[in-house]
C-alpha cells in the first residue's frame, strides 16, 4: 500500500515541470484559437423548419431564441 502511495506522489520538480508545460500548451492553444477566429468566415443561420414555441412541452420559445436566434450557438 505504500508503495503505491509513493508511485502516487510527484516531486517539486515534476510538478513545476507539468505545470509549465500545461500552461504553455493553454497560452498556445488560447493565442491560436484567437487567432483562427479572426479569419473565421462568418455565416448565417437557416431559418428554422417550425415555430419557435412548437417546441413548448420541452423547450420555452424563449430558450429556444436566445439560442437559435440571438446567438446562433444550437
Amino acid at each position: 500500500m505504500k508503495e503505491k502511495i509513493e508511485s502516487l506522489t510527484m516531486s517539486r520538480r515534476q510538478f513545476l515541470a507539468t505545470t509549465v508545460a500545461g500552461s504553455a500548451m493553454l497560452a498556445s492553444s488560447v493565442i491560436g484559437f484567437a487567432g483562427f477566429a479572426q479569419g473565421a468566415p462568418s455565416f448565417e443561420l437557416f431559418p428554422l423548419p417550425y415555430p419557435e414555441d412548437a417546441l413548448a412541452p420541452y423547450l420555452s420559445s424563449r430558450t429556444l431564441s436566445f439560442h437559435y436566434g440571438n446567438r446562433g450557438v444550437l
